[in-house]
């Protein structure tokens, strides 16, 4: 996939449960594969707007974190289902304007260059 000169590779939101060629791959095994020369766009999955939002939450920062502290589009998978409580969506935007990329991986290791894997 890195040979193909793209910008951006979109890793859909259902796919940690996904087996891709024989692997398993979620955001952080896609980051892994795809190298810091290629961005990521990955999504948070609709239904977790029906969560609790301490859940939600958690699962913005799990989401980003995965994806590493540069080169990632944000969204949500499939966009907005029908009766998603409206108090949810403004939660996810407040979450995601809030985040601060220092204290979201202040504890982690800044690896500055990931070689991409031959084959994903």
């Amino acid at each position: 996939m890195t040979g193909t000169r793209v910008d951006v590779v979109g890793l859909d939101w259902t796919v940690t449960d996904k087996i891709v060629n024989g692997l398993t791959v979620d955001m952080a095994d896609g980051r892994r594969r795809l190298g810091n020369n290629v961005n990521a766009q990955g999504n948070v999955g609709p239904a977790y707007l029906f969560s609790p939002l301490p859940v939600l939450t958690d699962e913005i920062h799990r989401v980003v974190r995965c994806a590493g502290g540069r080169g990632h589009i944000l969204n949500l998978g499939h966009g907005v289902l029908v009766n998603t409580p409206e108090e949810a969506v403004a939660h996810f935007f407040d979450v995601v304007r809030g985040l601060s990329y220092d204290s979201l991986f202040e504890d982690d290791v800044v690896v500055d260059e990931l070689e991409p894997l031959t084959r994903l």
